[in-house]
């Protein structure tokens, strides 16, 4: 199996809610969910700045090893045009499309890649310039797909806290603001996005150091794409 591997010297944007901009270019929305039988989504990119912004868009197959996002070349989905150049002041609608005719059997997961490209004709002597790259998470959701069911382990290795979150449901759910309670007290936490936990696996999540003791048994809260969770989980 070959995986896709990254161009050194290429900044990298992880996106995960809400919008984002980077120099000129703002991309909305930044998690596209495709259900089928559809087959094609898309993503408004707008030009904010005074001159034209290229840019050059792919589709990768995206999944998991050990909790480890890995990324593979596909042409199972491609973004149309691959090329593009926004002019100031302008919005352009990308588009994604699912060009197999295998059916979705089972929740795809692929993710974006927009490259925001140095403007050529402005580059000086002696400075180096970088492209700016977005990654949209894209998923492909089969008809009457079981929501994200998650079940929560909870470690301690030395002064740092960890979660194993399991999802044995239909659809990936994302992770927010993980607290660990010893009775009323927060003893570890985490703000803000966290994580993906997709369907089929166990994905480790740090939390963050402990503060004091841990009893055997926890308190776990956070929020998912399927409300907040409010569990008691014992200490593996």
């Amino acid at each position: 199996m070959r995986f896709f591997m990254f161009a050194l010297g290429l900044a990298w944007c992880a996106l995960q809610a809400g919008n984002a901009q980077a120099a000129n270019l703002t991309i909305m929305p930044l998690r596209v969910e495709i259900d089928a039988p559809a087959s094609a989504g898309k993503i408004t990119l707008s030009n904010d700045g005074d001159g034209p912004v290229n840019i050059q868009a792919r589709v990768v197959r995206w999944f998991q090893v050990d909790g480890v996002d890995k990324y593979e070349a596909t042409s199972d989905v491609v973004a149309s045009p691959p090329f593009a150049q926004i002019q100031s002041a302008n919005e352009y609608s990308l588009r994604v499309v699912r060009t197999s005719k295998a059916p979705v059997v089972a929740e795809e997961r692929y993710r974006i890649l927009i490259d925001q490209l140095p403007d050529v004709k402005s580059a000086r002597a002696g400075v180096v310039s970088m492209a700016i790259r977005f990654s949209v998470p894209l998923t492909i959701v089969p008809v009457n797909a079981a929501p994200g069911k998650l079940a929560w382990r909870v470690a301690r290795s030395g002064d740092q806290a960890a979660v194993t979150v399991s999802n044995s449901g239909g659809k990936t759910s994302r992770i927010f603001d993980l607290q660990i309670l010893a009775g009323d007290r927060v003893v570890a936490s985490r703000k803000g996005f966290v994580g993906y936990a997709p369907p089929g696996s166990a994905v480790r999540l740090p939390v963050g150091p402990v503060k004091g003791a841990l009893p055997g048994t926890v308190t776990l809260k956070a929020r998912t794409d399927g409300g907040d969770v409010n569990e008691t989980v014992s200490l593996d």
